[in-house]
C-alpha cells in the first residue's frame, strides 16, 4: 500500500512542460487478500 509520495525536484522546459520529476515513495506491506489480487492482476499486465 502506498503511504506517501513526495516530490523532491522538478525540472521544466521554458514553456512549463515537465521534463523530469524526482520523487520518493513510502510503501507499507499488507496481507489483504483483495489488495494482493489487484496487485497480481496489475503485475500480469506488464
Amino acid at each position: 500500500m502506498i503511504e506517501s509520495v513526495q516530490e523532491t525536484r522538478t525540472e521544466l522546459f521554458g514553456d512549463g512542460a515537465p521534463r523530469a520529476i524526482d520523487f520518493s515513495m513510502s510503501l507499507k506491506r499488507t496481507d489483504d487478500p483483495m489488495l494482493i489480487a489487484i496487485a497480481e492482476s496489475v503485475i500480469g499486465m506488464f
